[in-house]
């Protein structure tokens, strides 16, 4: 039961028990928010005076004469004395009895196995659900095994003689070879390409040498075409 009770505040009441007579055996005060405590040290009209607490979420919406509108998110605390009396039916909770009020906190479920994908359902509680693309490519693909992890080769390690690539599932490209007509990544120096510095571990010569060779070589061009026409 939501109460807007004016400079009483919100009040939050779980009905116990309709069939006594006593409003106070009837009723149990689990929640309370006052809006107005400096303006509320004696009851008046002010304070809230409406509230919506039906939302899905939970969220309550309260109007209020001084305050306007509010919105609230409340932490109402279910009271007990054993463990029992906190089960919330979800199987993803640990229900425990703390204080004379109950939590239910999320389980972990985390195997502690690489391969596998770990998740919790609500009624049937932590799956572990073996994933075989988890285990290891280079070394060859295996099984994962749900206690023990990745086990049994079932594919024989790749020929990757240039090294191997786990991230990505493939081999490593070969390193690029320098004077070999084709122009690979790091390899300024290959045909005319004369992009600058030269990364090529086999040492070309690549950036200005290979410019200034060019030059050389257009003006050699040059004065026999010059030659020819006198």
């Amino acid at each position: 039961m939501y109460q807007a009770a004016y400079c009483a505040g919100l009040r939050i009441l779980r009905i116990k028990d309709l069939s006594h007579p006593s409003s106070i055996e009837m009723l149990e005060e689990v929640g309370h928010f006052n809006t107005q405590p400096s303006e509320c040290s004696s009851s008046r009209w002010y304070g809230p005076w409406s509230v919506y607490p039906f939302f899905p979420s939970g969220t309550i919406v309260m109007a209020d004469v001084g305050a306007g509108l509010l919105v609230l998110e409340p932490t109402i605390m279910t009271p007990c004395s054993a463990p029992a009396d906190c089960d919330d039916t979800n199987a993803c909770t640990v229900d425990s009895c703390v204080s004379g009020s109950c939590a239910n906190d999320p389980i972990t479920c985390n195997d502690g196995v690489g391969c596998t994908v770990d998740s919790c359902n609500e009624s049937t509680g932590c799956n572990h659900i073996p994933n075989d693309a988890n285990c290891p490519w280079c070394e060859g693909r295996q099984t994962c095994d749900v206690l023990s992890g990745c086990t049994q080769t079932v594919t024989p390690p790749p020929d990757c003689p240039n090294g191997c690539d786990e991230e990505n599932d493939t081999c490593l490209p070969p390193a690029p070879i320098c004077g070999d007509g084709n122009i690979d990544e790091g390899e300024e120096c290959e045909g005319t390409n004369f992009g600058g510095g030269e990364s090529c571990p086999q040492g070309c010569t690549g950036g200005l040498i290979a410019i200034l060779t060019q030059l050389v070589a257009l003006d050699v061009l040059f004065a026999t075409m010059m030659a020819h026409a006198t």
